[in-house]
């Protein structure tokens, strides 16, 4: 690396859409105005939660962020964490999300040491780790 130019490993989202089509709860859960604008909000979710009236709590305090698999991922945790959740969607997500919150920090520990082989190891189990999510809060909803 120069003194001045620098070099990131890096995993990123290319398409929103394919976060939302492959997990619509989730994203109706974290965030609501987002899934509301895209006319594709879970009616599950809504029923629990109520109908948009704006942003959602992480979406306040995050504003404009980019809504891909890690953000997901990290914001389903912040959510759970902080947000005021009805308890069925809080006690379905409790041990979901432990697994999700794992494969994230893994991912970000192997980029950060630039193993591309773990980091490739660890976005498969943050995807399933979130599609484990995903079933869960469908059965809550």
């Amino acid at each position: 690396m120069g003194d001045i130019l620098s070099i990131r490993v890096m995993a990123q989202t290319l398409n929103e859409d394919d976060v939302l089509a492959a997990w619509p709860e989730l994203c109706s859960l974290v965030w609501p105005e987002w899934t509301a604008g895209r006319k594709l909000r879970s009616k599950g979710v809504e029923r629990l939660m109520g109908p948009v009236l704006g942003p959602g709590p992480v979406e306040k305090f995050l504003g404009g962020r980019k809504h891909g698999v890690v953000e997901l991922a990290s914001d389903l945790v912040d959510l759970l964490k902080f947000g005021e959740l009805p308890a069925a969607i809080k006690e379905s997500l409790i041990v979901p999300v432990g697994p999700v919150d794992s494969a994230r920090l893994a991912l970000a520990k192997a980029l950060g040491d630039w193993a591309v082989q773990d980091a490739n190891a660890a976005t498969n189990a943050l995807e399933k780790a979130l599609d484990a999510a995903e079933k869960a809060l469908e059965k809550a909803v």
